[in-house]
């Protein structure tokens, strides 16, 4: 068997990576032990890739207690937190455009049956610092007719849609995830100007967001701004869809024609 010289401290460390009362998970106690049985016979070159190897595993698999193993040299562990101390982690989200794609995603991705396999396309009808609702949902140039999930045409084209008014704007037209008509639809989170671009004071995540609303003589993207703790709506645009030739089905993400002089 190899000679572990210069090891001591290090190995008798390793042996307690799993001492805490609260670690009795079998998953990585056996991970630690496959990895103890490799180092004494010569299969891995050094301990600290051995300690990797069993952190790793640990972090992986709950302990019996619900917590989750962290290495004691791990860079997010707090000061003064010891050995088989516990401590959960706080942070706050950044208004990423991807937070709002990801809310719209989900919500088709639980809404009629016939868009959930193209829930990870749709994006949300919104601007943040660093993309407007007009690039992010790709309307940009001609473009092609808008129309409400299972319902009327929103839309000629493109540059209709961001011309601050809409073919069907009225609170009946509005359509749900599922298809369904919500009459009782009436502002909406934007935080953009009527023309898609990013609305500088009042974007996603601010603490005055530019709103659409419902109705004859509204505005269907940027109607106003108000206080951006209420609970508001958002628009979902899916990607383009083009028909078959032929009895089979087939989606294409739309990309920009042209430029817009807008």
């Amino acid at each position: 068997m190899p000679a572990m010289t210069g090891a001591g401290p290090a190995w008798r460390r390793l042996l307690r990576l799993s001492s805490c009362p609260s670690e009795s998970s079998a998953c990585a106690a056996a991970g630690v032990r496959r990895a103890v049985r490799r180092l004494r016979h010569g299969l891995l070159p050094a301990l600290p890739l051995l300690k990797g190897l069993a952190a790793s595993a640990a972090a992986q698999t709950p302990n019996a207690d619900s917590s989750y193993t962290a290495p004691r040299d791990w860079t997010l562990k707090p000061s003064g937190i010891s050995a088989c101390g516990k401590f959960p982690l706080l942070f706050l989200t950044e208004p990423r455009i991807a937070t709002y794609n990801g809310f719209v995603q989900t919500a088709a991705a639980g809404g009629h049956a016939a868009i959930r396999t193209y829930a990870g396309q749709f994006s949300v009808v919104g601007s943040t610092a660093s993309v407007s609702a007009r690039d992010n949902t790709m309307t940009t140039g001609t473009g092609v007719p808008i129309y409400w999930l299972n319902g009327a045409r929103v839309a000629d084209d493109y540059g209709d849609f961001w011309d601050s008014t809409w073919n069907a704007q009225a609170s009946s037209d509005t359509r749900l995830d599922s298809g369904a008509a919500e009459s009782s639809a009436f502002r909406h989170w934007t935080g953009s100007n009527a023309n898609g671009t990013a609305s500088p004071d009042s974007l996603l995540g601010s603490a005055n967001v530019r709103y659409g609303q419902w109705g004859s003589g509204t505005n269907p993207v940027s109607q106003g701004s108000q206080g951006g703790s209420g609970l508001r709506r958002m628009l979902a645009l899916s990607p383009v869809f083009k028909v078959a030739a032929v009895a089979s089905s087939s989606v294409h993400r739309h990309m920009p024609e042209t430029e817009d002089a807008a």
